[in-house]
């Protein structure tokens, strides 16, 4: 089984990232850059970074968020957001805010915590209902596109827990605050695909890979 988004909510998401505004910043200002030790910009995402077996999916990644690092981030900038979002489904893997500007690097595996408040900022709970990172995992033969986010923010903080538990923030209540208050981003796109024949079958009950 494949984590799975319902229609309606893809397209809201896909709307809501498609829309945020970035505000103009001045030339000295545009050479935001995120970079990464674990992964480059247009290559396949590694092994490391793929989901588990939680669930009833049939990956078996390591499940590990990769190291990501940013600099010269806009002038002005009070804060910043980080966003894992797999733009072919529409679903949003990690995501962080109120990451302070002291802050300039998530470690390898920072999103294995899975609480609300990190000392790094505070997560969201994601589309598979889980706070911290969830791994790509895609449909057999299909090959999703994974985007990395780094967004500064012109406010220290944004507030997204106006409700006590259950209601946690989503990735819709983050989208939506990021309204204005983007001064720039920086991102990393790469591809993942499981193969076509990772799906266990009555002849091939046990296939090998990160997608077995």
């Amino acid at each position: 089984m494949r984590i799975r988004l319902a229609l309606p909510i893809l397209f809201l998401g896909l709307l809501v990232l498609a829309t945020i505004r970035v505000r103009p910043t001045a030339a000295w200002d545009q050479q935001f850059r995120l970079t990464s030790t674990t992964i480059q910009n247009d290559t396949m995402v590694p092994s490391s970074l793929v989901f588990n077996s939680e669930l009833g999916s049939v990956c078996t990644g390591g499940n590990q968020s990769p190291e990501l690092s940013w600099t010269d981030p806009p002038r002005g900038t009070k804060s910043f957001v980080f966003v894992l979002f797999d733009k072919t489904a529409g679903f949003t893997h990690w995501g962080v805010y109120n990451i302070p500007t002291s802050v300039a690097q998530l470690p390898a595996n920072a999103g294995s915590n899975t609480s609300a408040t990190t000392s790094f900022g505070d997560q969201i709970v994601n589309d598979a209902g889980l706070f911290g990172y969830t791994g790509p995992c895609p449909p057999s033969g299909l090959v999703h596109q994974y985007q990395f986010t780094v967004y500064a923010l012109d406010v220290d903080h944004i507030d997204l827990h106006p409700a006590p538990a259950p209601f946690f923030a989503d990735a819709e209540t983050l989208y939506r605050a990021l309204f204005d208050h983007v001064l720039g981003s920086a991102s990393i796109t790469d591809p993942f695909s499981c193969p076509a024949d990772s799906t266990p079958t009555a002849t091939n009950p046990t296939p090998t890979g990160t997608c077995s």
